[in-house]
Parts: structure tokens; sequence; C-alpha cells
């Protein structure tokens, strides 16, 4: 059996703690978060250098009767460990259909309010290889091309609080056994035995040699991930221009030249981007596109997209269909392609469309674009406007772009080509990843 003291001690050395007054440990109360939270602060006694504080947090969902019961037991345990503990709950209603997505997200987002509150910008999940071989079997069972990469190492949430995942290579019973030599009991959800949940009856199927080739596979297929989107977003910086708005422009010689796995790539991020699509189109329909494009084909649409080709360039712009009218709110997320940040006002605004009657009004000629193309192109921007029509609602109102996949989460293997993306259309740059070395994903 494998010391999991000294194996994950090396996984706490990569992660980027020097600088950072405080991390949060979500803690369930289960074996693995507990263990998670013990090994942590092994680790911190062994780096005296390390002045790292401990947030413990529990997330209560409200959504059995025990919960709130465990939560003061998981604070228990935390009092006598000498960490901090705070309960967050998710009070808001329930919806009747997706719980389980509902749950997740609401779990995000009181984590990361925690840790906002307490200064934090990293926080620790107990996620395992057992939970790494059974997404990824979950995921080969639906055909998942990218998702075969599985579970990040890290993942970025709205830009500015990392998750990080350092039990990613670490088994479950070897966590559990880490336990019972601390004497320290955990909490089993009984959940985690209902064969009603497909991770639960994929968990019992696995056998150890299943394990150990889904965790090959998955590796495999993040490091497939992670080298393709280094060499699409280095393109993306050389190539790629936001032209006019709404507008990107590729080079259609240097687009040939690419190598079709990585041409591929990119065009499934520019259609997901352009669009405002929260997932990539897939590869066939994609690939069956730029065959067109490549071809004889002067347009083509996918993914709310369009793909047009004049003379040496390829463009990319949303097409002019379902585009949403909406009144303001700061916050708010249109189109999948724009945050709205709005100042308090007495007036109410409502953001839409240009339309293609503004649009055709605009000449690009002088700037060296097909006007029928940027003028498509604009048509599908938004326009701020005031209840009555009038443009006053632009003084207060701001539109920041958003990357449509990857509006709220950044996993760690696409952060280079998200990274690239948001620089072309003039969004901060993300946070480096919390990593002092470099780690796979």
């Amino acid at each position: 059996m494998l010391n999991c003291t000294s194996d994950l001690t090396t996984d706490f050395s990569a992660i980027d703690l020097a600088g950072r007054s405080c991390a949060v440990v979500a803690v369930s109360g289960g074996g693995d978060s507990l263990a998670l939270l013990l090994l942590l602060r092994d680790f911190l006694e062994q780096q005296p250098s390390l002045k790292l504080d401990i947030l413990a947090v529990t997330v209560d969902h409200g959504l059995r009767p025990e919960a709130a019961d465990e939560a003061r037991q998981v604070a228990r345990l935390c009092a006598e460990l000498g960490i901090r503990h705070r309960t967050m709950r998710w009070d808001e209603p329930k919806p009747r259909t997706g719980i389980s997505d509902a749950a997740r997200q609401a779990r995000q987002r009181l984590l990361v309010e925690a840790a906002t509150d307490a200064g934090a910008d990293i926080i620790l999940l107990g996620h395992t290889a057992d939970d790494q071989a059974e997404t990824t079997q979950m995921r080969l069972a639906r055909g998942t091309g990218r998702g075969l990469a599985g579970i990040a190492p890290a993942t970025l949430y709205d830009r500015r609080v990392w998750f990080v995942r350092p039990l990613l290579n670490m088994r479950r019973e070897e966590l559990r056994n880490y336990l019972r030599s601390r004497a320290v009991s955990w909490i089993d959800d009984p959940s985690n035995t209902d064969p009603h949940y497909e991770r639960v009856r994929v968990r019992q199927a696995l056998t150890e040699a299943d394990i150990a080739h889904l965790l090959a596979r998955a590796r495999a297929a993040a490091d497939e991930r992670e080298r393709l989107g280094a060499v699409v977003a280095d393109w993306i910086r050389q190539h790629v221009s936001l032209c006019s708005q709404g507008l990107f422009r590729l080079p259609l010689r240097e687009l040939r030249e690419m190598p079709e796995d990585a041409r591929l790539y990119l065009l499934r991020v520019l259609l997901a981007v352009a669009g405002g699509a929260a997932h990539f189109p897939d590869e066939a329909s994609t690939l069956e596109l730029l065959k067109a494009v490549l071809g004889d084909a002067r347009r083509a649409t996918l993914s709310r997209s369009v793909v047009a080709r004049n003379r040496d360039h390829l463009y990319v712009h949303r097409e002019s269909r379902n585009l949403p009218h909406e009144n303001v709110a700061d916050g708010l997320i249109w189109d999948l392609r724009f945050r709205v940040a709005a100042a308090p006002s007495d007036q109410d605004f409502v953001i839409k469309p240009h339309g293609a009657a503004l649009s055709s009004q605009r000449d690009f000629a002088e700037a060296g674009l097909p006007n029928s193309i940027a003028r498509a192109a604009l048509a599908a921007e938004p326009l701020v406007e005031t209840i009555d029509g009038s443009k006053a609602g632009e003084i207060c109102v701001g539109l920041d772009r958003v990357l449509g996949p990857w509006v709220t989460l950044v996993p760690s293997f696409d952060y280079e080509v998200a990274s690239a993306m948001s620089a072309i259309v003039g969004i901060a740059n993300l946070p480096k990843k919390p990593w002092l070395r470099h780690k796979q994903g």
C-alpha cells in the first residue's frame, strides 16, 4: 500500500501556496474530504515557512434532514483540530428536475462565497483516482471526446478562484486506511451506495483492472487535450483577430497549413465563442463545415455561427437569428457573449441586437473588410437602449465580453486556449495556474 502522507506531500508541493494567507478545504464529512483536510494540516506542519490558514467549509444543501447534524459533526472535529470551520447552507428553492446539477452549481457558488469572504482564491476538493475512473467510464458511455480527459486537476471559477484537486492520484481505500490509522471516523452518505444513481452503478461494476485502464486512458486524453490546446492557442495569438464588432478573421493560407486535428479544434473553439455556445460543436459537423468552406462553399452555418470565405480570409460571426431581447440587469449574461454591468439608474433599459437596418448604414470598405460580412456580424451585436428607444442607456450600462464555453468554469486543460481567446476579445488575463511547476492539466 502507498504511504498516503509522503505521496500527498508531493502533490501539495506542486501547488503554489506561498504568498497565500488562506486556503479553503471543502469538507463534507466523508472519508475523502476528511483525509484531504488532515493531510493538508500534516503537510503544513512540515512546512513552517508557509503561513497558510485553513478554512474548512461544509455545504448543507438542505436536501437531507441529517445534513445539518453532519455539518455540526465536522465543525466539532475541526474545533478539536484547531481548524476554522464554516457551514454554508443552500436555502434557495430547489428545482423539481435537474437537482444534482443545481446542487453542484450551488455548492460551487457557496464555496466561492466562503473563500471570497476569507480572502482566499484557492479551494481544495477531495476528488480521488476512483472518482476519476468513474467519471471517465460514464463519459465513455456517452462517447464524449474531450470529456475523456476526466476531472481536471484544477478549475478556475469566475476567472478568480481556483478549485484544486490534490487527491486525483490517490485511491479511496488508501485514504480511508489513513483515517483509520489516525482513529478518525467519517460519515457515509447513503446516496453513495444507492444504485438509483449512475455513478454508484458504475462504481459497483468496475474491477481493479478496469480502474487502471480508465485512469491510463484519462491521462492520455488529458495530455492530448492540453497539447492540442497549446498548439491552437499559439496559432490564435499569431493569426486570429477581432477585426470588427463580433467578427473574427483568419488567414486562409495559414489555416490550410495547420495540422488537421488542430484546425478542427480551432474552428470548434471559434464557432462556440462567436456563436455564444456553452459547448463546442461536434467534430463530425465541424469537419463537414471545414471541408465545405475550404472547398467551393462561400458560406456555412453551425452552432449559431456563420463562417464566410472572402478572398484570402475566413470570417466567423454570430448568426442573426434567435437573438434575445431582454431587460437590462446588472450581471445579466446576454446571448452567452456579453456580461452586463449596469449602474443604478431611474431609467429602464433593454438590450437587443443591432439588426440589419442599423448595421446596413455602416461602411466597412475603408477598413478593408467585405461590407456584407461585416454588416451581418454587426447586426447580431448587442445594442442598449432606453425603453423609449433612445441611446442614453449606453452611458450607464457597460457590456463586457465573455467566452461561451468558459463563462463560469475554465478547466486547467483548456487554460491556454481560453487565455488566447480572452486576449483576442479584450478580456483581462486569466490568473496564473495554481502550480509551482508544470503539472498535467
